[in-house]
């Protein structure tokens, strides 16, 4: 009896050491993938500089690595060094009512946050330069492309559109989603490749959607469920240097090529909220405990 007790005590250790490693701690590679390390964590909850309180956004310096992430619903947005360092703040107008729901950044360390259906672009330092609305729509999420235009997507009619930097509407994807399967899409987030494909992910549908730089549609991948290549409660979506496709849900962060295929899981700490890349391909992700990441992701 005291043997049988021993073994099922060393067995129960042994299942909750994995669950716990499976859920929660550093984030790493799993699922065969090639090895990764950590490179930068810092944050916290908390409302005094270098700490959030609800932290979604994140927009990247691709060139330098410098970080500036934003709280999602006090308009707070923080600017860091590429070593996690607290350089500034602002707050978005509106202040405490402000609700930030995308950003992205360019190698100039501009800034493109949306808030209030706009995309509203600061400098590193804050200032607002310009303020691009849409006539008739309400964008919620923004994308930017190597050759400096944006793509966003709208919360009317599932509608993706590319943008000029100055604003100018030079395409629309309309009924991204019930125009190639039947379904409808409330909630989308949009990235892109370095040609120019767009990869909209629709939380509702559980499901990655991609279209070409010209806004044809090209396939889809993904569908609800917990196993590997299913989605459960997805957030984030990016592409990195290479092609792949990174998408995070309650299980961590998939990794797909390019054509949907599946081929790993990041294990994270907390859910990822926003997924963003340099140009080292370094993967940057805000987590719902309040902390930033830097991962060194390999190239291969």
């Amino acid at each position: 009896m005291k043997v049988y007790r021993s073994f099922y005590l060393i067995a129960l250790f042994i299942f909750i050491v994995s669950l716990a490693c499976s859920f929660g701690g550093s984030p790493i590679i799993q699922a065969g993938s090639p090895s990764a390390s950590q490179g930068l964590m810092f944050g916290g909850k908390g409302t005094d500089p270098g700490l959030f309180n609800d932290v979604r956004g994140l927009a990247v310096n691709p060139s330098t690595g410098a970080i500036v992430a934003a709280d999602y619903h006090d308009g707070r947005v923080q600017a860091f060094d590429p070593n996690g360092k607290f350089l500034t703040q602002w707050i978005m107008p509106g202040g405490k009512s402000a609700i930030i729901t995308g950003m992205a950044g360019d190698s100039s360390g501009n800034v493109y946050i949306v808030t209030g259906g706009n995309i509203m672009l600061y400098d590193s330092t804050g200032q607002l330069k310009t303020t691009i609305t849409v006539p008739d729509l309400y964008i919620n999420n923004v994308a930017l492309m190597s050759d400096g235009n944006l793509v966003a997507a709208t919360a009317q009619d599932e509608t993706i559109i590319k943008l000029s930097p100055d604003g100018k509407v030079l395409s629309t994807i309309t009924n991204a989603f019930s125009a190639n399967d039947g379904s409808t899409e409330l909630d989308m987030t949009v990235a892109v490749d370095s040609a120019g494909n767009i990869f909209v992910l629709g939380s509702f549908n559980n499901a990655v959607f991609k279209f070409s730089p010209d806004g044809k549609f090209i396939s889809h991948f993904g569908s609800a469920g917990d196993v590997a290549g299913q989605f459960s409660a997805p957030e984030a979506i990016a592409v990195d240097n290479s092609g792949k496709v990174y998408v995070s849900d309650l299980k961590g962060i998939q990794v797909f090529d390019g054509d949907g295929h599946y081929l790993s899981l990041i294990n994270v700490d907390g859910v990822a909220r926003r997924i963003a890349f340099d140009s080292q391909n370094q993967l940057y992700f805000t987590s719902s405990k309040n902390q930033v990441f830097k991962i060194n992701v390999p190239k291969s």
